[in-house]
Formats: structure tokens, sequence, C-alpha cells
């Protein structure tokens, strides 16, 4: 976090308003701290919203109907009942006592003002800390406007620009640096010509690894005779900066968030005018220069780019005539990503890409909104959408794949084995946010003319709906479907798994427990031998039905608390639910299950699936009898107030 130098006045004054009133948006122009004043703020003030601070990034964010899915993900949030997001996050806030900071709102003003107003009036303890250059325009808005740190007096050396700028130059100099009688004076003067904005005067103090610092504020006197202070020391940091520098300074502005040197490499670079083997060079240059961010949180590395920074490079880049070129060379990097990790998804890193999927969540999105932005491209929005599903799916991201996917299978209406893919996937997360009619629409348009490929996994979905409305008939039938086409065609992946976990399922609840405890063994080694753990989790919970079928309730136990340490990090929801409530079914101790009981119904509120399995209302039954109402309704009050996390720690704790 870059440093918050002499900012008490301004946290003080912005704690006051967030005591006594709901809304404070901090404005203020590019490169003055809003960002690093918010944060400081929400950390002195973190005791005092018991139930979370949370901070969000809408710099990344460029399509304002996601704007609710981007402060859930902020906050691990998760919820695949097929509500809007907004409604979800309302509800969440309703009961509680929490602060959340909207950083970077001045280009989605209009859809801001329009969630944070939602937000307020469903939870009367929420606060909300807004930055952006422009006020949001709410009733209930106070506005506090960041200005750029104290500059000195004569002869004043204490003066907060000083003490930044010094500070800055201390880092950026292999010897350190201090202030002198040699050198006050330029100092001074420096801090008063960039009038003491913050990023300013990092700039300029990165700058003395090259420039003496007379020549520097004689250089930076000149500029700023004609231009804006900020303006003016980013023109001169760029043209500062080698050619080298500069082309991947602008470049790297098509990226939304961090991004890792791989990225770099192969958006920035490769154009014959930038070696491949010099960008490792080029880019300690521009961290050295406080251009680039290094993330060290992170492996590989990553790299993020200042936002103000960021909006100049891509001013460069558009004014360079080279916009498109690079947009579409960040297109088929991340779609060739995306297709990657979809190949290796079956296999033992199914933790490791999902984790960097999640990271590069923001710049998917960007690839996805220049395919169905830009004309012509939205054939390959279609195929990255589809791409993406084991992050939609197995991400916990369902309402986000439905939107790209409507999105992409709107913009393009020809037959294509990329179209008969998305309708599938599609008609995959429509189904598993309970939209079962919805997701029988999208399916049927996948014709028999469709590849083989298509057909067996959209056969497989129709099974999973048609037991998702419990029809065990046409469930089983479809399923049959699915595994003869997938067998012909000697597919094994993922969703295959799936579909035999699903038909073991179905025949167990049809009695039919040999057969199906053939499919799950075979399913299991199948995991093992490819080191899948994603659908190896489900194959185990179904396993835990079988077991619990035949009143075998240890090991029904032992395989259900063995997938929910596999789903325990909450993104599956479907999987999360499932554990806790065969946990519940299986456990001997009454008061332990009612609260299991309340634990799976809060998770189940975020499905938009059917309410209970029949053995879970029939252990219900039995609870109330053992304990009585009120004893009941106490333990499962408990479980309901238990957040998800919480739920799957009760869980797994046996003792």
């Amino acid at each position: 976090m870059r440093s918050l130098i002499s900012r008490d006045k301004d946290v003080e004054n912005v704690t006051w308003l967030l005591a006594n009133g709901r809304l404070v948006t901090l404005t203020g122009v590019g490169g003055v701290g809003k960002s690093t004043l918010a944060t400081q703020v929400a950390e002195c003030n973190r005791s005092s919203y018991p139930d979370g601070v949370w901070h969000v990034d809408l710099a990344v964010l460029n399509d304002f109907a996601l704007l609710a899915h981007t402060v859930a993900d902020a906050m691990d949030l998760h919820d695949q009942s097929g509500r809007s997001m907004t409604t979800v996050l309302a509800d969440h806030f309703q009961p509680q006592t929490a602060l959340v900071v909207l950083d970077n709102c001045e280009h989605l003003v209009p859809a801001c003002t329009l969630f944070v107003d939602t937000l307020l009036h469903a939870a009367p303890d929420l606060r909300v800390l807004a930055t952006s250059k422009v006020p949001l325009h709410i009733e209930a808005e106070q506005v506090h406007d960041v200005k750029p740190l104290p500059v000195p007096e004569p002869d004043q050396t204490d003066a907060p620009a000083v003490a930044l700028f010094v500070q800055r130059a201390a880092s950026a100099l292999p010897g350190g640096f201090e202030l002198d009688d040699d050198n006050l004076k330029e100092v001074v003067s420096l801090c008063c010509r960039l009038e003491g904005v913050p990023l300013a005067l990092e700039l300029a103090a990165a700058h003395l690894r090259l420039l003496p610092l007379a020549e520097l504020v004689a250089q930076l006197d000149s500029l700023i005779r004609v231009k804006p202070a900020v303006r003016a020391t980013v023109d001169w940091s760029y043209e500062l900066c080698t050619a080298s520098e500069r082309l991947l300074w602008r470049r790297m502005s098509v990226f939304e968030g961090s991004f890792d040197l791989a990225a770099v490499e192969n958006v920035c670079a490769s154009y014959n005018d930038i070696p491949l083997d010099t960008v490792p060079d080029v880019i300690v240059a521009l961290v050295g220069k406080s251009v680039l961010t290094r993330l060290d949180e992170h492996e590989p590395l990553r790299f993020r780019v200042q936002e103000t920074l960021r909006q100049y490079g891509r001013e460069q880049l558009r004014q360079a005539g080279e916009l498109p070129l690079v947009r579409r060379r960040h297109r088929n990097w991340y779609l060739n990503v995306a297709e990657q990790r979809e190949d290796r998804w079956f296999g033992p890193h199914q933790r490791e890409l999902s984790a960097r999927t999640r990271l590069d969540h923001a710049n998917l999105r960007a690839a996805l909104g220049f395919c169905l932005t830009e004309p012509g491209e939205s054939v390959a929005g279609l195929r990255l959408a589809g791409a993406l599903w084991f992050h939609w799916i197995g991400g916990g991201q369902l309402a986000e794949g439905q939107h790209w996917l409507d999105w992409a299978l709107s913009s393009t209406r020809q037959s294509t084995t990329d179209r008969w893919k998305a309708l599938w996937v599609n008609g995959y997360v429509t189904a598993l946010q309970g939209k079962t009619g919805a997701a029988r629409q999208l399916l049927t348009q996948v014709d028999k003319d469709a590849d083989s490929t298509s057909l067996a996994h959209t056969a497989y979905v129709l099974g999973a709906v048609s037991l998702f409305e419990e029809d065990l008939t046409a469930g089983s039938a479809w399923l049959e479907e699915a595994l003869i086409r997938h067998g012909e065609l000697g597919e094994l992946d993922s969703n295959v798994i799936m579909a035999s976990v699903t038909l073991a399922i179905a025949l167990t609840l049809r009695g039919e427990l040999r057969r199906a405890e053939s499919l799950c063994c075979q399913a299991r080694e199948a995991c093992a031998t490819n080191g899948d753990t994603w659908a190896l989790a489900y194959v185990l919970l179904a396993l835990a039905v079988l077991e619990v079928h035949r009143g075998a309730l240890a090991p029904a136990t032992a395989l259900a608390r063995e997938a929910l340490r596999i789903k325990r990090s909450g993104q599956d929801l479907l999987g999360v639910t499932a554990a806790l409530g065969l946990l519940a079914v299986t456990t001997s101790d009454d008061e332990r299950a009612a609260t299991l009981l309340g634990a799976t119904g809060r998770v189940r509120a975020h499905l938009g699936l059917a309410s209970g399995s029949t053995i879970g209302l029939r252990r219900t039954e039995q609870a109330i009898r053992a304990l009585g109402g009120p004893a009941f309704e106490a333990a499962f009050a408990h479980g309901a107030r238990m957040s998800i996390p919480d739920a799957i720690t009760y869980a797994l704790n046996t003792s």
C-alpha cells in the first residue's frame, strides 16, 4: 500500500461523517490519495463494524450489470439461487452492521447511485464509503473533498508533502536520501510546484535514480507552467522512459486488475519492437519508476498499474492507433488461457487452476466485453464463455456465467460447435440455479445436427434437470444416453464423471443399489487415476447416499466428511449443502442434527433448488420428537445463524 503521510485529520473527519451518516464519498483529482485515505479510514474503524469491512475496487469493472457481482466476489459471498445479486446483497446486509468501501466509482456513477441507494434502504446499519472524482448525488450522501498534502511554508521542513517525497526518494535511491541544507530549497520548491499531490510526488521521487535533484526540479518546473501538476508529472515520467518502457506502459493499459509476466510477454511484446528476453528488465525498470506495482503475495508474481497511470497509458495507446490490436491480442491470450485450463481441469491441478482463474477474473471479463462489443468478435466471445464452464460452475460464478453466455448467444445465431457448446453450458449453469424451465429451453436448441460431444453433454444436463424436477424415470433415461454417447466417443472428464454420479443417485433412489455402487466405484477410480477432486467430492456424496439407504450410517458419515473437506472453500454451494444435509441425517446426536439442519437450510437459501430430501425431512421429524419443539427450534436457529465457513467447520468438528 502507498504510504499515508499526515492524513490524521482527514481520517478523523471522515470517521465522524460515517458515524453521523450512511454514505460518505471521497472526491478529488486523480492521484490525490482518495483510495489510500479510504483504506486507512476502513482499517482505523474496523472494530466499529462487527459484521465486516469490505473493500471493492471498481476500477477494473466496465460492465455496470456486474456491479453487484463484483461486490459479492470481493466479499466471497456465493449465491446460486437465481435471484438478483443486488437482492442477495440487500438481504445479506439487512441485519448487519458493516462498512462497504466502493473504490473508483466515477465511470459507473448512475449504476453506483442506484445500487447504493437500494442497499442503504434495505440495511439500516450499513455504511458505504465511496471514492469518485464526482459525487454520487444520493440524498443521504456526505461529500469529503480530498485535498493534496499540505506543502511547506518558507524554511519549513516537516510539511507532509516534504515527508512523503523524502520517504519515496529514500526508497528509490540505493544509498537512501536525507533532507539537508544542500537540498532543502530544491525539495521545498518541487513539493510546492507539484502542489502536494501524492502521485506526482512519488513519480518525481522515483526518477531521482536517473536525474540529479536540481535537474529534476528544473525540468518539472518548466512543464508545470503550462499544465496541471499531475498531468505534467505523468507526461514527464512517460517521456523519461525508454522507448521500450513507453511501449510496455501503454500496452499494459489493456489489463484490468493484476496480471503476470506471461501475460505481458504475450500481449505486449512479440511485435518486433520489444524483444521477449528484455521484458523482465523493462518491467523491473517500470517498477522502479513507480509506474508498476509488484504484488509479492502471489506466485507466480503479479503486477498492477496504478489507475491514473493506466488511464494515461490507455490514452497513449489510443493515440498511437494500437488500441484495437492490443485489445485483440489481450483477448487471444485470455482465450488461450481459458482453453488450456479447461483442458487441464480434469486432473490434479484443479485447486491451482481455480485460484489462478479467480485472479484473472477481471481480465477474462475484459476479454469477454471486447468480444461482445467489438463488431465481428462475437464468435470468439461465444467460444470464451463456453470454455469457462469450469470457472462458472466449479468456481461458484453461476449468475455471472449466465450473464455472459446469454449475451454471447444473443450476439450470434449461426449454428456452430461453439454455439451448441455455449447452449449446453448455459443450460447447466441455469439449471444449477434452479431455473429448470429456462434450462430446458436452452438445451432443446441443441438439435440433432449438433456435434457428438455437445449432444452427450446435453443429455447429461437434461438428465440432471429431470432429477431436479424429481422425474427419476426421464432423468435415468437421459443419463443412460449421456454415458452411452460419451463411451462411444471415448471421452472422460469431470462432466462425464458427473453424469455417472447423477445416474448413480437416480438408481439409488430407485433401489438399484448394486449398479449404483458399481458406477460410483468406477468413477472414484477414474478420479483417483486422473487426480480430479471436484467431481470426486460428488462421487463420495453419491456413495454416502447409497450407504444411508443401506442403513450404514458410519461409512456414510466418513464419506460425507471427506467430500465436505474437498468443498470447504464454500464456492460450490450444491456440494456443501449435500454434505451438510447428509451429516445431519447420519449423526445420532439429535441436537447436532438440528443444528446441521439449520445450517443446511441457511446454505440452501442460496440455491434455487427444491426444499429438502425425503431423508432430511424424516431426520427433522425424529429430532423434533427427541428434543421437543422449543429445543429443536433453538438448535436449528443456531445452525441457521452460522456463516457458510462456520457451518463447514462445525460439521467437520468431531469433538
